[in-house]
């Protein structure tokens, strides 16, 4: 993952984080506007929320799934590059044991 990848990732956790943050504020300023201008149908109101509740859930889900794959993908890759760290420690131990046991000659 590149480092603007990173900083991007970090930029989508703020913005969900002030989401959570200032939703409940809006929705509860929205519903004392509705009470007072008279819009008290409640049935309205809940289906609103609900619409809204799984409009946000499954973004957010989605957002986790890609996000999750992406360090995955991150992980893998490190992996792979500390195997080729460690091949290549391996190699130069051994060009520095050869190098000793022909100085010793």
């Amino acid at each position: 993952m590149s480092d603007l990848e990173t900083r991007y990732i970090l930029w989508q956790v703020k913005i969900w984080d002030w989401f959570a943050k200032l939703t409940p504020f809006v929705i509860s300023i929205a519903v004392c506007v509705f009470y007072y201008l008279g819009l008290r149908d409640w049935n309205l109101v809940y289906s609103v929320g609900a619409v809204f509740f799984v409009t946000v859930a499954v973004t957010w889900w989605f957002w986790v799934i890609y996000t999750i794959a992406s360090i995955a993908i991150v992980v893998s890759n490190s992996g792979k590059s500390l195997q080729e760290v460690i091949q290549e420690i391996r190699e130069i131990r051994k060009a520095i044991n050869d190098k000793k046991d022909n100085t010793n000659r």
